[in-house]
């Protein structure tokens, strides 16, 4: 053993002028010299590089993934699964790069103008002034003719590249081991019921994602939201479009949703619904973070508010449709934010003048997804004023008016470019709500404008709407909306915490400016008797909520007050469980799987969940030839539609401005001739529905449009094609 140890001893050391290969280990062995030969040359690495990649690449040429045959599997369903998979995941993929490069852009701007931001806000403000930006981007794009997938990714890959110079710092990798650190640390620090509620939103973030990636099934996303970006798409640019009225509303979500069909599809499209969903809920959580500081630890009330808001039903079911309400909702709370940021400790005038301008701008892109956000807006201002109002010391009477015209003239410049977009296409500003559409009977557009009635205010009226919308409220049925029960259930507690927090009462200022906007908008008109048309105040109803609830807790600690928090916590707890339950049942009913795996195809979804509907897309765009020019009645969901088409409204106006103007068969006959049609489609339906329904107050008109249909039949004018019984008629007109 000796002699060897002294080999060892004297063939590892290493003198100063001695080679690394002088300076190896002499083997033990001598029979087996082992590695110290051997060089890790570059030359050496290729070939084994090159050995590995064409391997790996000749077992795929053989075995491809969209190819592969198994026993009882033929390659087409396999591949048909493959490709199901591969689709999903690329609309995850571009779904996050899309989240990533408008943050990078948002944050250019934040850098710039409101380096101050910390913490998560400044992810939430990225993430908001970046989607806003591409809104108008997309906008200035399609009117220069650039509607196609090669600018979309082309705006895709520069958003993604300007983040190349921070890469080269390690700026994106620290600020992800910023927020990974962030989270990880608040999730040990969390007690049980917290975790409780991130496994919550966790899982109704997952199901309402699957559901919203799947082909859309809702209406107005088939009437209008979607419709309006396939046909700017079929076009190549983004023009007037003389065919759909509801054009003319601002297009500000419709732009994000043009974007991703560009990129891949309706179901990235779509998904852009539930990412301002669930921005909406990381936007009152960092609220309740920011704003809430007389709690010790913050997290609580924002994590049971973020559930409060996602816990409504209308709300979850509004991350899986492709509308823009949750945008609205997103950006009206930013804009607070920002106008309470402007006001917050002793504010000098660069930091009001920012934040105002900040504030303005959000909620001008609140307003480019519908015009009764306006309301919404000086709802902010509103309560932001009282928040600076209640402040010990008080801001400045200069500070204040900086705040107000920057707030103004920010939300008017970037709200503007909807209104002269209006102007060039539809013939004024405000169209359709005021002066109509361009081209378009007055008659035909009433529906979009009031014309067809509104709803008389009274003591019943503004005091009932709230306990009607809370408890009567339902989804396709009163008020189009179900949502939770807990904002007026716990409506007492809400209001003891505005004499206790400033923040509090000023949101609960907001919350009655935007409900008085709302009655003064259904006085005008009674097609904004929704409760969704509110869902602005939704998130600040959910932080005032939080708030109370936990407020009182920590207050009130007498043994009288333990039956009220008993009760408190069941009835929060219960409605979460029930509402989470109700998701779940959703998510089985709508069954999304087997279409995202590859066991359902597309068509056969659509059947599946549209029924009668979508076997009457199916006969007219198989059946009618390439040339027909369709005309809808009682149908305005023309989004599956491939023919030339004219849908039709909710309430029927189309069809019933002709029968109105024309009141023979033969001048209705003459005049579609005149107009180009070539088919009817008709939605017997929808018809009867108008024809048993007296709230829609139609139904003489709807009788005598069922017997004009049946005469222009019956004279010889239309030539019956298909039909589904109760459903769906097609006709031809005949030459």
């Amino acid at each position: 053993m000796k002699p060897i140890a002294t080999e060892k001893t004297e063939s590892t050391e290493i003198s100063p002028d001695s080679t690394p290969e002088a300076s190896s280990p002499t083997p033990a062995n001598p029979e087996n010299p082992g590695p110290s030969g051997f060089r890790y040359t570059r030359l050496a690495v290729i070939l084994a590089v090159v050995w590995v990649v064409v391997i790996v690449a000749v077992w795929f040429g053989r075995h491809p993934l969209f190819d592969v045959e198994f026993p009882l599997y033929p390659a087409e369903i396999t591949g048909r699964i493959a490709g199901a998979i591969g689709g999903m995941l690329l609309d995850l993929v571009l779904l996050a790069l899309c989240t990533v490069g408008s943050m990078a852009l948002g944050r250019w701007l934040a850098h710039w103008f409101w380096p101050d931001l910390k913490g998560l806000e400044r992810f939430i403000f990225w993430s908001g002034l970046g989607f806003g930006s591409n809104m108008l981007l997309i906008l200035g794009l399609g009117l220069l003719g650039g509607v196609n997938p090669v600018v979309a990714y082309v705006l895709l890959a520069l958003e993604l590249f300007s983040l190349w110079p921070l890469w080269r710092n390690n700026s994106p990798v620290m600020a992800w081991r910023s927020l990974s650190g962030y989270l990880k640390e608040g999730w040990r620090g969390t007690s049980r019921w917290e975790k409780a509620l991130v496994c919550w939103l966790t899982g109704a973030a997952v199901l309402t994602l699957f559901v919203s990636l799947a082909p859309p099934l809702a209406w107005d996303a088939l009437m209008y939201h979607l419709e309006g970006p396939k046909q700017y798409i079929a076009a190549g640019r983004i023009e007037a479009l003389p065919r759909l009225g509801q054009a003319s509303f601002p297009f500000g979500m419709e732009m994000l949703f043009t974007w991703g069909m560009l990129l891949h599809g309706d179901g990235l499209a779509q998904s852009f619904s539930w990412l301002f969903g669930l921005l909406g809920a990381g936007a009152i959580y960092v609220f309740a973070q920011r704003f809430f500081t007389k709690f010790t630890n913050a997290r609580p009330v924002g994590l049971l508010a973020a559930a409060l808001y996602l816990s409504i039903p209308h709300v979850w079911l509004l991350m899986t449709w492709a509308y823009a309400d949750l945008m609205l909702s997103f950006y009206s709370l930013l804009a607070f934010y920002a106008l309470l940021l402007a006001l917050s400790g002793a504010p000098t005038v660069s930091q009001v003048a920012r934040y105002a301008v900040l504030g303005g701008a959000m909620a001008g892109i609140a307003c480019s997804g519908k015009y009764s956000v306006v309301t919404a807006a000086f709802g902010v201002l509103v309560g932001a004023l009282a928040f600076g109002g209640m402040a010990r010391p008080r801001p400045s009477w200069r500070s204040i008016f900086i705040m107000v015209v920057g707030f103004g003239i920010a939300g008017t410049i970037s709200f503007a470019p909807w209104l002269l977009r209006n102007i060039f296409f539809s013939g004024n500003p405000f169209s359709p709500l005021y002066g109509g559409i361009k081209g378009w009977d007055p008659e035909e557009v009433g529906f979009l404008n009031g014309a067809y009635g509104h709803v008389s205010l009274d003591i019943g009226v503004v005091l009932g709407r709230p306990f009607g919308m809370a408890l009567l409220g339902r989804d396709g049925g009163l008020y189009d909306s179900t949502i939770s029960p807990l904002f007026l259930a716990l409506l007492p507690l809400g209001v003891w915490a505005a004499f206790r927090e400033r923040v509090v009462a000023s949101l609960w200022l907001a919350v009655g400016v935007t409900y008085l906007g709302w009655l003064f908008g259904i006085a005008l008109s009674d097609a904004a008797d929704h409760t969704r048309l509110l869902l602005p105040v939704f998130p600040w109803l959910a932080l005032i909520t939080a708030y109370g609830l936990l407020d009182f807790f920590k207050t009130v600690r007498a043994d009288k007050a333990k039956l009220l928090r008993a009760v408190g916590v069941l009835v929060t707890g219960g409605f979460l469980a029930a509402s989470g339950f109700l998701l779940l049942l959703f998510f089985v009913a709508n069954d999304p799987i087997p279409y995202h795996f590859g066991f359902q195809t597309r068509q056969e979804r659509l059947e599946d969940q549209l029924g009668s509907y979508e076997r009457a897309v199916n006969f007219v765009n198989t059946q009618l030839p390439a040339n027909a020019d369709l005309f809808m009645f009682f149908e305005p969901r023309a989004y599956y539609f491939d023919r030339v088409h004219s849908a039709d409204h909710n309430d029927g106006g189309q069809f019933f401005t002709l029968m109105d103007h024309f009141h023979t068969p033969q001048a209705v006959y003459d005049e579609l001739r005149r107009r180009g049609a070539t088919h009817i489609l008709v939605n017997e339906n929808l018809l009867q529905f108008l024809l048993n329904t007296p709230t829609y107050r139609l139904i003489d008109e709807a009788k005598a449009g069922r017997q004009l249909l049946d005469d222009l039949q019956s004279q010889g004018y239309f030539e019956q094609i298909y039909r589904e019984t109760g459903f769906y008629t097609v006709y031809k007109l005949k030459s």
